[in-house]
């Protein structure tokens, strides 16, 4: 039997890990999430507002600063390496005094291996797939179109 995603379900996983908003499947690599600190000038161009990231954000690392900013291909510096999938919305105005100041964010849900859900996973390419760290995840069912 397939979902609503082309995912042959096998009996093994529970209907409710398909539900809502969630992006990974079972606790497979909850362990090696990953920490880090959010770059400020980080945006979410497909989401109103863009300071707001959403959960399911494909993500990179600068190379120069080791901060996180949402994965682009054709981006550098190291915007164009896939290296995680953010596990939670990220408020890039958090703790702004001002509420309008971008501020660096810390957040401890990058998700760098595990089993999760293509389709829900934003700026997922075929790039972001074959990658190092694409490799130890296991996308189930197509890119977001």
């Amino acid at each position: 039997m397939n979902d609503d995603y082309g995912i042959t379900r096998t009996g093994i996983l529970k209907d409710q890990e398909y539900e809502g908003s969630r992006i990974r499947i079972g606790s497979h690599g909850r362990d090696t999430d990953r920490r880090g600190v959010i770059d400020s000038t980080a945006e979410d161009a497909g989401n109103t507002p863009t300071t707001t990231l959403r959960k399911g954000l494909c993500m990179a690392q600068l190379t120069a600063t080791d901060k996180w900013v949402p994965y682009d291909s054709g981006g550098s510096g190291g915007a164009e390496t896939f290296a995680a999938v953010l596990g939670d919305e990220v408020n890039m105005l958090n703790g702004a005094l001002d509420g309008v100041t971008v501020l660096d964010q810390h957040v401890g849900c990058l998700i760098q291996h595990g089993v999760l859900i293509g389709p829900r996973c934003i700026g997922l390419d075929d790039d972001a797939r074959a990658s190092e760290i694409g490799q130890k995840i296991l996308f189930r069912g197509p890119n977001p179109s």
